[in-house]
């Protein structure tokens, strides 16, 4: 599954702020669940904590700190631009209502 990013805030030195196209994720999840994140096909699977959802817009937003070299890939990444496999929603029990 292939979502793109919406709009990608930088809030602060290297937090960004990503909104990314997910209507199925943001029907079903809540904050303080993770969805897991690639930022290509070849990418390691990094879980980002579920900010924020908004299902009329299908959109989730997610905030993360740039840290490694998979957090550097998701910062390199422009609005327009897709995320590989965004298909997980769970909470901190590994329970997954999708």
């Amino acid at each position: 599954m292939i979502q793109f990013t919406l709009s990608f805030v930088q809030i602060f030195w290297d937090m960004i702020l990503n909104e990314i196209e997910a209507p199925i994720i943001a029907r079903v999840a809540q904050p303080g669940q993770f969805v897991i994140l690639r930022a290509n096909e070849r990418g390691e699977r990094v879980p980002m904590t579920v900010a924020d959802t908004n299902p009329e817009k299908g959109t989730t937003t997610v905030i993360f700190s740039v840290l490694g070299r998979s957090t550097a890939l998701f910062k390199a990444l422009q609005e327009g631009d897709s995320y590989q496999n965004v298909a997980q929603v769970q909470d901190f029990r590994g329970d997954s209502p999708i």
